[in-house]
C-alpha cells in the first residue's frame, strides 16, 4: 500500500495485515517489479529522448506508528524504522546505489543479502544494509521455484 508521495520520493507500506516473512517476501518482490517498470520507461525516454530516469529504493523492516490524515484517507508511518529507511535512501544514492535493503528484511524474508552486495551500518541505529545496483533478481526467481513446488520460505516454515 503506498502511505505517501513525497517531492523526491514515495512510501509504501507491507505487513499492516500480514506476518513479516511474507511482508519482507512483498517488497523484495516489489522492488523486481520496480526494476523492470523503470528499465521499461528508460527504453521509452531513451528512444524518444535520449533521458532516463533514476531512482533509489530503499526497503526496511521495523515497527512504525501509524496515523491518518482526516481529510485525504493518507496513512502516515512515523519513528525509527521510517528514519533509519530514509537514511539508508540517502547513503544508496550518496554510494551510487539503486537499492538500499536492510539486513533485517532479508533475515525476515529467511534469505542472506546476495554475494558481493555491499553491506554497512547506517544510521544512528547502525543498522546494517546491502547496496545493491539492481534489485536481489536471485531471490525472487527462488521464490518463485518454491511457489512453483509448493514450499514455503524459512520465514514461513517457522511461523514469521
Amino acid at each position: 500500500m503506498v502511505s505517501y508521495v513525497e517531492q523526491d520520493g514515495l512510501c509504501a507500506l507491507f505487513g499492516l495485515s500480514s506476518p513479516l516473512g511474507r511482508a519482507c517476501d512483498a517488497a523484495l518482490a516489489a522492488s523486481i517489479g520496480i526494476e523492470r517498470s523503470l528499465a521499461d520507461i528508460n527504453a521509452r525516454l531513451g528512444e524518444q529522448w535520449g533521458a532516463r530516469v533514476e531512482i533509489v529504493v530503499s526497503i526496511h523492516a521495523g515497527r512504525v506508528a501509524l496515523g491518518q490524515i482526516r481529510q485525504t484517507g493518507t496513512i502516515i508511518a512515523a519513528g525509527a524504522a521510517s528514519e533509519v529507511a530514509d537514511e539508508m535512501r540517502k547513503l544508496a544514492a550518496a554510494n551510487g546505489s539503486a537499492f538500499a535493503i536492510s539486513e533485517a528484511v532479508f533475515t525476515g524474508a529467511g534469505d542472506a543479502p546476495p554475494q558481493g552486495a555491499l553491506v554497512i551500518p547506517c544510521g544512528t541505529t547502525r543498522q546494517s544494509v546491502c547496496l545493491l545496483a539492481s534489485a536481489p533478481a536471485r531471490l525472487a526467481q527462488d521464490r518463485r521455484i518454491h511457489a512453483r513446488r509448493g514450499l514455503m520460505t524459512l520465514s514461513e516454515r517457522i511461523g514469521g
